[in-house]
């Protein structure tokens, strides 16, 4: 399976279904496309500021500011890869292909820049410790992984 890393507290935010699009200035690729990715977080600590936006982000009752670090956290079908065309006057993206989508305030949705479409995420627990790459990277469900420690944050 492809893997991508992000920067936490991102990967977490897509893992429980917050953010649906992670938006790149590049294209996946049209062989990635429907295909199921998995997301792994990088293991560099969140910024007071990150942390302070996935804790606003939580529904309430579920604050935890800990986030896993150096792990895969989730995986989840990428359906689609659209260009941002313009913004609405109500302040949305429109994307090719698709139309005007809500702006969910955790991608940088500027003109020109890639969505890429993700459903069906399935959440690993405990996220699964493993290093990842920048760019894609492949990642087969290790039987000897370690289970991910929590990181500070």
């Amino acid at each position: 399976m492809r893997a991508i890393s992000l920067w936490q507290p991102w990967a977490s935010l897509i893992a429980v279904g917050l953010k649906p699009y992670e938006t790149r200035h590049w294209h996946p690729g049209t062989y990635r496309v429907g295909h199921r990715i998995a997301i792994h977080a990088t293991a560099r600590k969140p910024g007071t500021d990150d942390v302070a936006m996935w804790m606003a982000a939580l529904p309430v009752g579920t604050h935890d500011s800990r986030l896993p670090l150096g792990a895969i956290v989730c995986t989840a079908y990428l359906a689609g890869a659209y260009k941002v065309l313009r913004w609405t006057e109500a302040g949305n993206p429109v994307l090719e292909n698709i139309g005007e989508i809500a702006d969910d305030g955790f991608g940088d949705y500027s003109v020109g820049r890639y969505c890429w479409h993700l459903i069906d995420i399935e959440r690993c627990e405990p996220p699964i410790r493993i290093r990842g790459a920048q760019g894609w990277w492949d990642w087969c469900a290790p039987g000897d992984a370690q289970p991910a420690g929590e990181g500070e944050g």
